[in-house]
């Protein structure tokens, strides 16, 4: 058997592809719409939880916590594209360590996996989405970040999928693939529901980093998977309501980190559509 149980909350996809998981492990797939039947969901160990409506991400992940029985759980999206040698890495991994995977998007663009965490500007420009006008990869983005101080430097690193080890105090990792000790998920409650979409895996690494500071985050070294990102939105008005979802994140994460700078970031943030 392995160690890890893996995870997915579906929305707006209709198939999941399953072939990177081993036959013994347990793949648990929250549907969060009917778009998923359970005959594209190829594996003999699914298990389907069914909620009465689309709960988002962080609690379609609690849904699924109690049925987990391994020591690990693998969280993946829906649309990534992985194989065997990333479910190995995933799942090797001691109680003490969370474990990430390199991923490209289809044109060959990194995605940050390994981030530092924000300081008010830079969370700003991050819930503005102000990266729309210097893509990742891009000349303008290398001459923007240095603006940003230091997160701006850590930020440009993280794009470099450079595999290696960190303290949980001085980066978090995406929640697109990552691999987390069960009983460090629970010991926190898992995802706070508050965030319906984006930005709780930052909130949830530094709520863990309250809890069990000797924890430590690891970027593996193997080759990308495949992150199409935004790939589970179809059309202008699930992009409209993904867009509401993320402003109204934003403000909730931002609400809760200390100091001044931020307390103007939240009110800025707070400025516009609810």
């Amino acid at each position: 058997m392995t160690s890890s149980t893996v995870v997915y909350v579906s929305y707006g996809t209709d198939r999941l592809d399953l072939s990177w998981i081993p036959d013994d492990t347990t793949v648990v797939v929250v549907h969060n719409d009917d778009r998923l039947a359970d005959s594209a969901c190829a594996h003999d160990g699914v298990i389907h939880i069914r909620p009465d409506r689309n709960v988002g991400f962080g609690a379609g992940i609690n849904l699924a916590l109690p049925v987990v029985r391994t020591r690990r759980v693998i969280l993946c999206n829906p649309d990534t594209r992985l194989d065997a040698t990333h479910f190995a890495a995933l799942d090797d991994a001691d109680d003490e360590t969370i474990v990430a995977v390199p991923l490209v998007e289809p044109n060959g663009v990194p995605n940050a996996i390994v981030n530092p965490y924000w300081n008010a500007p830079a969370f700003l420009a991050t819930a503005w989405r102000l990266g729309r006008w210097a893509p990742r990869g891009g000349r303008r983005l290398r001459l923007v970040a240095p603006l940003l101080g230091r997160w701006g430097r850590a930020h440009g690193e993280a794009l470099t999928l450079t595999p290696g080890e960190w303290p949980i105090a001085h980066r978090w990792l995406s929640a697109a693939v990552v691999s987390m000790p069960v009983d460090a998920l629970r010991s926190v409650g898992g995802f706070d529901e508050s965030y319906f979409l984006y930005f709780e895996d930052a909130d949830l690494h530094q709520r863990l980093t309250r809890a069990m500071p000797d924890l430590r985050v690891r970027l593996a070294d193997l080759p990308p998977g495949r992150h199409e990102v935004g790939g589970c939105a179809r059309g202008r008005n699930e992009a409209r309501v993904a867009a509401r979802h993320r402003r109204r994140s934003a403000r909730t994460y931002a609400a809760r980190q200390p100091g001044v700078a931020w307390r103007l970031a939240e009110a800025l943030l707070s400025v516009g559509p609810r």
